[in-house]
């Protein structure tokens, strides 16, 4: 019996410590007329290396070229008018217009923006393209 009373108490105090955080008496920053204590930037995108198998690279004004130089599962290109060198992937997807990809062997590719240039060792890929435009897959 001391047992079950002992549950039902700790039971007791954990809800009232999860009914307690869903109210608040906070005021907004606004209302305190406080800021916040820093801002934060987020990191670009672009890792040059993959992660657990993945990456995604971000072209813009500050990167219009990047290189990787170990294999990956599958790298997602984002943006327009710049060049990414990789190694072998199994499976690329530009996004963006302008982009020149040279890679090693390449398993897929997809399109999702016209007149981007990918060149390949190996086999031919599978490409699709998505009902994109003036996209080109060679071998090299």
């Amino acid at each position: 019996m001391r047992t079950s009373t002992l549950r039902t108490a700790a039971l007791g105090v954990a809800l009232v410590a999860v009914l307690a955080g869903c109210t608040s008496n906070a005021t907004t920053e606004a209302e305190a007329g406080t800021t916040p204590l820093a801002e934060v930037t987020p990191e670009p995108a672009v890792t040059e290396t993959c992660v657990d198998g993945n990456a995604v690279v971000v072209l813009d004004e500050d990167t219009p070229e990047v290189t990787f130089t170990e294999p990956c599962d599958s790298v997602n290109v984002v943006g327009s008018d710049g060049t990414v060198t990789l190694a072998d992937v199994s499976h690329l997807v530009v996004e963006g217009q302008g982009v020149t990809v040279t890679a090693g062997a390449v398993g897929t590719v997809d399109f999702a923006g016209d007149g981007n240039a990918v060149s390949h060792t190996g086999a031919a890929p599978t490409v699709n393209e998505n009902g994109t435009t003036d996209n080109t897959v060679t071998a090299r």
